[in-house]
């Protein structure tokens, strides 16, 4: 993918952000997945995109996915 197609690292956030509710959330198909197994899936799959280039963009969302994470299961 060419870089002047780069998706801006907050519509990144929001994706991630979607994915996260969408595997988590209880569909009549599926019960919702546990919280912590969301997290290492999104967190497993991190820089896997084409369009991720700067190293700082997956360490910033990476770090948002931990910290989110903590966040979380000190909740549940």
């Amino acid at each position: 993918m060419p870089s002047t197609w780069a998706v801006p690292a907050d519509a990144r956030i929001v994706g991630i952000c979607d994915a996260f509710d969408a595997m988590t959330s209880t569909r009549p198909y599926r019960r919702g997945m546990p919280t912590a197994q969301a997290l290492a899936i999104i967190e497993e799959n991190l820089g896997n995109a084409e369009d991720l280039e700067p190293e700082a963009d997956i360490g910033l969302i990476s770090r948002l996915v931990r910290e989110s994470a903590r966040a979380m299961l000190a909740t549940e």
